[in-house]
């Protein structure tokens, strides 16, 4: 059987109640780190929609997370110019 990449993401990365559902517990309420979020750094050699959030104040600072998964009160918009 071959795992794909995704797959193997997937199998690594921690969920957090405070993710987005089905990911977590919380509702989605604005966007999430698919929407442009200056702080979601995409991995180099992985599909798009995976990377780490820089965000020091979100709780997945520092965390491999799915582009769906988290957002919110946390994310900051690329098109902001602050």
């Amino acid at each position: 059987m071959i795992i794909t990449l995704r797959e193997k993401l997937w199998s690594v990365c921690e969920r957090k109640r405070s993710d987005f559902k089905p990911y977590g517990f919380k509702e989605r309420e604005g966007a999430d780190c698919s929407c442009g979020c200056v702080h979601f750094e995409m991995l180099q050699d992985a599909p798009d929609d995976w990377g780490v959030c820089m965000n020091a104040k979100s709780q997945r600072r520092g965390m491999l997370t799915f582009e769906h998964q988290a957002g919110g009160e946390c994310f900051v918009s690329d098109d902001d110019p602050d």
